[in-house]
């Protein structure tokens, strides 16, 4: 049995919204399952209406039927600890109430198809908000205060800390560009001890190094490069130059490459201070939906 094992979701045959960039996102979870670890197993769970010629480009062992509504299953999957699995409320503020119901719903659905629990948490947060060290620190960005205004800060991080089993949660401020308010847009855990942080300009940068060395002590601050293209789509702006979202799993480090000059500066510097082999992922222009390999997985 594999070590890891990690999900990604195709679209849907008739999700429109991604219609522009349907071959690109079936293009990259290609490489990243051509990519993988020999101790992680990616899954893709696909459309059975999936028309075959897309269905046929990846190995029957990579597949898993089902009909999830919405690709960026990093969000509104469950989050695992060493304490167990557990499920938050999908209810961001930067989508319909009835849109995120609807994803919710969905994915509930197949989750429990396919024989999988998770324990209830009564509180909202995104799983591209919870950027967890694999042992008993994660961070989260103060978008979950705003989510959950019903509690304080205290009640917050105390609920979150004692259901999860972590010894830290840190609570930094948001980054300077991301509309979702999600932590993984701006860190990453290289090693147990050692963070990953997106390199702002001024006067944001100092701002997050401050908050983050005083939520860690103890933990390494590693800058790493922040290059945003600039690109927006509907709204969203493009993940391309955002080297922290890349994905950790028990065997290795996945970092998405983009094709700029700083891609070889942030293989660089993940491959010095990160505890895994490091995996460099090709993306493409399905990063311009705003998000990249840690919001697919």
């Amino acid at each position: 049995m594999a070590d890891s094992v990690v999900l990604a979701v195709a679209p849907l045959a008739a999700a429109r919204q991604y219609a522009e960039f349907f071959d690109e996102i079936l293009s990259f979870q290609s490489r990243l399952i051509d990519a993988a670890h020999e101790g992680d197993r990616f899954l893709l769970v696909i459309d059975p209406a999936m028309r075959q010629d897309a269905a046929s480009a990846f190995p029957s062992r990579n597949l898993l039927p089902g009909a999830i509504p919405d690709i960026w299953i990093r969000d509104f999957a469950p989050l695992r600890t060493a304490a167990g699995i557990f499920k938050f409320h999908y209810q961001p503020s930067y989508l319909r109430k009835t849109d995120a119901l609807h994803i919710e719903r969905g994915f509930m659905r197949w989750l429990h198809a396919v024989g999988l629990e998770a324990e209830r948490v009564d509180l909202v947060l995104d799983g591209g908000n919870f950027v967890y060290n694999g042992r008993d620190t994660a961070v989260v960005t103060e978008r979950v205060l705003e989510d959950n205004r019903a509690y304080t800060r205290e009640e917050i991080q105390r609920e979150i800390q004692s259901r999860l089993v972590l010894e830290t949660l840190a609570i930094i401020p948001e980054g300077a560009r991301e509309k979702t308010g999600h932590a993984d847009g701006m860190v990453v855990w290289l090693a147990e001890d050692v963070l990953g942080v997106a390199r702002y300009e001024e006067p944001i940068r100092s701002k997050v190094l401050r908050a983050t060395e005083q939520n860690l002590p103890g933990v390494a601050l590693v800058e790493l490069p922040f290059q945003p293209t600039g690109e927006v789509w509907q709204g969203w702006e493009s993940a391309g130059g955002v080297y922290v979202n890349a994905l950790r799993t028990r065997n290795a480090l996945y970092v998405p490459q983009f094709g700029l000059e700083a891609d070889d500066e942030a293989l660089e510097i993940y491959r010095a201070r990160s505890s895994r082999p490091v995996i460099p992922v090709r993306t493409g222009p399905e990063v311009r939906l705003g998000g990249s390999v840690n919001c697919l997985t």
